[in-house]
């Protein structure tokens, strides 16, 4: 990996020097940078505060692949019994918030239809929602199931669940 250089070279230097030392204080990376202050302290605490915000509750990437943060045998078991059911009976479960017509489309345009329940993606909180009311699994395990199934992503779709579901 090529070393960060040391000035802000032009325009887009300057923005990837702030943007690094801006999300190094998030904790998502930490790059060793010169110039400390180039975020506002408001700025870094609102960065920080939803960096925490958004990662609470998840099970990181590198958690996963370690092994920490869930128990093994609850889920093989919670795949299990997952796999007895279908991704279409998941779907079913799952509650989808309405979607909106997009706003550059005039207004009562029948051009747009909102997406078919099983064309969505499913995040986080609506799998856990639907896989814990199946298999009763803890909140630890169905999050290691989900990114199992969203392979590290942020979602889950019908068609890759259901390949998933008949190879196990």
């Amino acid at each position: 990996m090529a070393a960060l250089p040391r000035r802000s070279s032009g325009l887009l230097g300057g923005i990837f020097l702030t943007l690094a030392a801006c999300w190094s204080s998030t904790g998502v990376f930490s790059v060793p940078l010169r110039r400390q202050r180039l975020c506002s302290p408001r700025t870094t605490s609102r960065l920080q505060r939803r960096a925490s915000a958004d990662t609470q509750g998840k099970l990181s990437n590198p958690d996963f692949f370690i092994g920490r943060g869930f128990d093994a045998s609850e889920l093989q078991a919670a795949a299990e019994r997952l796999a007895a059911r279908s991704s279409d009976e998941i779907w079913a479960l799952a509650e989808f918030e309405p979607e909106d017509q997009p706003s550059h489309l005039p207004p009562g345009d029948t051009s747009w239809k909102p997406l078919p329940k099983e064309k969505r993606w499913m995040d986080l909180p609506q799998f856990m929602a639907v896989e814990r009311r199946l298999t009763g699994s803890s909140e630890e395990t169905s999050n290691a199931l989900f990114t199992v199934l969203a392979q590290g992503s942020g979602y889950v779709e019908k068609p890759k669940v259901q390949a998933a579901l008949q190879a196990w």
